[in-house]
């Protein structure tokens, strides 16, 4: 069930890339990200990788995409300890191929605050997918995001931590409607 993702690397069509150490004073503000997309590599409109720890807030991220292979990380994807902060942006309609129709993590531990998601699907975690990673998850409003498999709203493979998030009308084909968590321990 459980298999381990490395992202690979593909700048054709998305906006931003972190992988040169970026450290929370590098900002993204105030952006409409739409229409990102990326073919068999992940993030289909933000990278952060390789001790990137880039701040993002008060962005749209609309129609961001991965397709092809084991894409993941419709709108964002952090990975290798990339951990990005994300304060007050709204994903909608993001899709992955495979894991994080909105966001994907792995071995990071972003930090994610005050956010909406809506309508973004993937086969693993129709709006945030968390592997070997603790994330924390707060304020944030889950409406109408679904998954293939598991986790129509957030699917984890770690421990995260969510507080003071609404979850409504979420849904997955297989188990987890809203959150499906796998050998893992979340708060």
């Amino acid at each position: 069930r459980r298999q381990r993702q490395m992202c690979i690397r593909d700048s054709n069509g998305r906006a931003f890339y972190f992988g040169s150490g970026e450290t929370g004073d590098c900002v993204i503000d105030n952006f409409t990200i739409q229409n990102g997309k990326v073919s068999g590599a992940c993030g289909g409109a933000v990278l952060c990788e390789s001790n990137s720890s880039p701040t993002i807030r008060n962005c749209v991220f609309k129609d961001n995409e991965t397709e092809s292979g084991l894409a993941s990380g419709g709108a964002i994807a952090c990975w290798d300890s990339g951990d990005a902060t994300i304060i007050g942006c709204t994903f909608t309609g993001n899709r992955a191929v495979w894991r994080g129709g909105a966001i994907f993590c792995d071995s990071s531990d972003l930090t994610v605050t005050d956010c909406t998601f809506s309508g973004n699907s993937a086969a693993d975690g129709g709006a945030i997918f968390c592997d070997a990673s603790s994330p924390t998850i707060s304020n944030c409003t889950f409406s109408g995001n679904s998954a293939n498999c598991r986790g129509g709203a957030i699917s984890c493979y770690s421990s995260p931590t969510i507080t003071n998030c609404t979850f409504s009308s979420n849904s997955a084909g297989e188990d987890g409607g809203a959150i499906y968590c796998y050998d893992c321990d979340p708060r």
